[in-house]
């Protein structure tokens, strides 16, 4: 994949443009620094709320639902998401429409009129969101999760659409107060995919973006991580399932032991053949979903596993990881097996690169979160060089029972029963 252009705008905003000639479709994304970190307590949720008002209603489209018309009108896709360290909004159409997808979508940047009877109408939806999560075991328990390593007097430990009390107080003055303080030149980034003309896009955002405000935002709350001993945190639930996730304190993004820990993830529970697919699943009959991940965030990380286990094997389930997290930290993985598992996660990367979403999405976020983009035969290089001994090396500095942690949600759970498997040997 060719490198893409990067550049900067005198106001601070980035851009990157990787223009594909013999693509079929093109996308533009809009990506700023603007998610549930940089929230304070009572403003937890602004910013998921923020990214639903601004599609009812901007300067240039100013009835509800016309964004979606237009885009829609010239065979688009369109949507946007929040996340802990950013938000972001983006549309695909076919190649040579990328100069309108992203006229429209610098609209949602730019100049929402966040109308006050529009503000109180979305109250009701984003609150039914919240609902809808809550009613999801297996969506719900990230947040016990989130909660239980870093509580709740701190941005990393809140749930991203904050609680419903949040939603129904914030009025339209505090949140035009947050966009104008987070959405600036200097925390957003511009990213183009696909087929369109480089030249005329890069023309259209140095006009466009040009008066962004140009003053740096506030820097997030740096994320605080006190623990000596295992935590756990169960919350009782009527349901037929135990909803986990066993895991361990992590690495921040860009940490150079990332790709390790990644590679270590995949062993444990990335796909079916993975030694706790086999274990939990085809061995013992205990669980539907299994996978290991390695979440990395701006200034903090985490090493998981989530399990949806019967609830009457839930225990075993537990025992079941704790032992394959202590065999990766006493024990080289075979090569052969280290092999399968680079190859899976090299095949995953690769074919997550195909449309024209995806790379916009993927050199977006790696101007934004980690300040340049990474050349895809970069991270191709750093995953095959990662050995045995670095996955031992990498797992006997994560995998300790003082960075361990259980988050749990299912019927009458009892502390007592999950604390004393809380261990490695």
């Amino acid at each position: 994949m060719k490198q893409p252009r990067v550049f900067s705008l005198p106001n601070g905003l980035r851009v990157v443009l990787a223009p594909q000639a013999d693509a079929l479709t093109a996308t533009a994304v809009v990506m700023v620094r603007a998610g549930s970190e940089y929230e304070t307590r009572e403003q937890n949720g602004v910013s998921h709320f923020l990214e639903h008002l601004v599609f009812k209603g901007t300067k240039r489209y100013p009835k509800v639902g016309q964004v979606s018309e237009v885009l829609e009108g010239m065979g688009a896709e369109t949507n946007a998401w929040t996340a802990e360290s950013h938000t972001a909004y983006w549309a695909k159409a076919q190649s040579g429409k990328a100069g309108k997808l992203l006229e429209v979508i610098s609209e949602l940047h730019l100049d929402p009129l966040l109308d006050a009877s529009e503000i109180e109408r979305e109250r009701g939806v984003v609150i039914e969101e919240i609902a809808m999560y809550d009613d999801m075991p297996n969506r719900k328990v990230y947040d016990v999760w989130g909660s239980l390593l870093y509580g709740e007097d701190q941005p990393a430990g809140r749930p991203i659409a904050g609680p419903k009390e949040n939603i129904r107080s914030l009025s339209r003055e505090q949140i035009a107060a947050y966009r104008a303080g987070r959405y600036r030149a200097p925390e957003t980034v511009v990213s183009l995919a696909g087929g369109f003309d480089a030249a005329e896009v890069a023309r259209f955002i140095r006009e466009r973006f040009a008066g962004l405000d140009g003053r740096r935002a506030a820097p997030k709350p740096r994320t605080r991580e006190v623990q000596a001993r295992p935590g756990l945190k169960l919350v009782s639930r009527p349901g037929d399932q135990a909803h986990l996730v066993v895991g361990f304190r992590g690495f921040k993004l860009g940490d150079r032991r990332e790709h390790a820990l990644s590679l270590l993830a995949t062993v444990l529970g990335g796909g079916m053949s993975s030694r706790l697919f086999k274990k939990i699943r085809e061995e013992l009959g205990a669980a539907y979903y299994v996978h290991a991940w390695n979440d990395v965030s701006v200034d903090h990380g985490a090493l998981g596993v989530s399990v949806g286990a019967n609830v009457g094997k839930a225990a075993e389930v537990v025992s079941a990881v704790m032992g394959e997290y202590a065999r990766l930290a006493d024990e080289l993985v075979d090569v052969r097996e280290l092999r399968r598992a680079r190859d899976y996660q090299i095949g995953g990367f690769l074919m997550g690169l195909e449309s024209s979403d995806a790379v916009a999405t993927h050199h977006g976020t790696n101007l934004l979160l980690r300040g340049r983009v990474v050349p895809v035969r970069e991270t191709l290089a750093a995953m095959r060089a990662v050995t045995p001994e670095d996955i031992r090396r990498v797992a006997r500095s994560v995998i300790r029972e003082d960075a361990l942690n259980l988050a749990g949600i299912g019927p009458n759970f009892s502390d007592a029963q999950f604390r004393k498997l809380l261990k490695l040997r």
